[in-house]
């Protein structure tokens, strides 16, 4: 095989692993939302007991769509990975008597002992190991 079979194949190759990629993860489409509500048909006091019947309900009820939330505004959620990368930088940069003092001032004798809910003020004491 030639370098110019090879280099072609390879670029069928990634043309197709491009396609498989953008096939597992689609960015979902924009909607659009209407400022005024549509007027909906009114239904006759026959439907709504159809209807109430079929859904084993005494009176119709209306259902309402959940906002979404914005990502902004969802908390991260901090990981031991992060908590201990953080902790093992600093005590790299040579601060590790004070990492292992704000380990202990936790209650703990171990990184992995501090509470998951602590995880983010731990992180920012650590960040500013140094610049006190």
């Amino acid at each position: 095989m030639d370098n110019e079979t090879i280099a072609m194949a390879l670029r069928m190759i990634g043309k197709n692993i491009m396609l498989i990629a953008d096939a597992i993860y689609k960015e979902p489409e924009p909607v659009e939302v209407d400022e005024k509500p549509k007027k909906k048909a009114r239904k006759t006091s026959k439907a709504k007991a159809e209807d109430a019947a079929l859904n084993n309900e005494t009176e119709p009820t209306e259902t309402h769509e959940a906002e979404p939330v914005p990502e902004e505004e969802k908390p991260k959620e901090i990981t031991f990975v992060q908590v201990r990368s953080a902790a093992a930088q600093k005590s790299k940069d040579g601060y590790t008597d004070a990492v292992r003092n704000l380990i202990q001032s936790y209650g703990v004798e171990k990184l992995s002992q501090i509470k998951k809910e602590d995880y983010a003020e731990f992180l920012k004491e650590v960040e500013m190991i140094g610049y006190e």
